[in-house]
């Protein structure tokens, strides 16, 4: 007799928890500009995102940057 929850039950499972985002696409920017509108180089933001200081989307293995973070990010730097 098996404990705990078959393979199949537990990926039911996980699925029914996972969040469904919406994003304005019109709102969300490659990586490559991304780094443009921030005036810094593309291997500064992915260090940034490795980082934690700059939070990305990742879709179809792809790195995007909201229009709200990018923002954010700005006003964290006019601050200083």
């Amino acid at each position: 007799m098996q404990k705990g929850i078959d393979r199949p039950t537990k990926k039911v499972i996980q699925s029914c928890f996972m969040a469904k985002i919406l994003v304005d696409t019109d709102e969300l920017y490659d990586a490559t500009e991304a780094a443009r509108l921030l005036g810094i180089g593309y291997v500064t933001l992915y260090r940034r995102i490795k980082k934690g200081t700059l939070i990305p989307i990742k879709l179809s293995g792809r790195t995007f940057i909201t229009k709200s973070e990018i923002d954010r990010v700005k006003g964290m730097a006019n601050e200083n």
